[in-house]
């Protein structure tokens, strides 16, 4: 080989380390963003079934007893 071959060959090298290395930036880029980006969305949709699902203590039908005669209506 000589001396420009190999030139070619590291500068080949190079660019391909250079490629993975950007692309391997770009995929953590988008796992760290996507979390954060999803969370709104996650958060509206969790807020949304809280309103609609009626709370445990006001669906159920209890009703006090009486206190002077100790019975229920």
């Amino acid at each position: 080989m000589t001396l420009e071959e190999k030139e070619g060959d590291a500068m080949q090298s190079l660019i391909r380390k250079r490629g993975a290395l950007k692309d391997r930036r770009a995929q953590a880029l988008e796992n760290v963003e996507k979390p954060v980006a999803d969370r709104p969305r996650v958060a509206n949709i969790l807020i949304k079934d809280r309103k609609e699902k009626p709370q445990a203590s006001t669906s159920t039908s209890f009703q006090p007893a009486c206190l002077i005669c100790a019975t229920t209506d």
